[in-house]
């Protein structure tokens, strides 16, 4: 119930923000399970599953990209999230990425990055590690 609740007032939102035309807003799917919104060059996110994320990413970076007549948006950031689990006390998962953004039909797009995270998580004891994430994300874009 709070998964729909929290659903419905993203869009809501999103419905209500997307009569400025300054600021790009979207709503969308993140492939392993999960919500985010975007408002400009802020993103915030959830991600659902065995440990859920809740989280923040900046896009510092965004130009446009030509490869073999196609435009792409080539983008860079940070991103910070806050892991709960019923296994684990809690933690966090903070890193930096670069990836491409399509346009695959108006106004939905597809996200494809690659980041470099640190994780570090508690339980019985903290552990850290350092690697590599993937991420995949589909996303609406509201207003012009």
């Amino acid at each position: 119930m709070k998964k729909m609740t929290m659903v419905l007032m993203l869009i809501g939102l999103a419905v209500l923000a997307s009569r400025s035309e300054a600021i790009q807003i979207g709503i969308g799917y993140t492939f392993d399970t999960g919500l985010h919104f975007r408002v400009g060059k802020f993103e915030g996110q959830a991600i659902f599953g065995e440990a859920n994320l809740l989280g923040a990413r900046l896009y510092a970076l965004e130009k446009p990209l030509t490869i073999k007549n196609r435009v792409l948006n080539f983008y860079t950031g940070l991103e910070a999230n806050l892991v709960k689990s019923n296994l684990l006390d809690g933690g966090y998962v903070a890193g930096a990425f670069g990836g491409l953004d399509k346009a695959i039909y108006k106004k939905l797009h597809l996200n494809l990055d690659l980041g470099i995270y640190t994780a570090s998580l508690n339980g019985f004891e903290t552990v850290s590690d350092l690697g590599v994430a993937i991420n995949t994300k589909l996303t609406w874009y509201f207003g012009k």
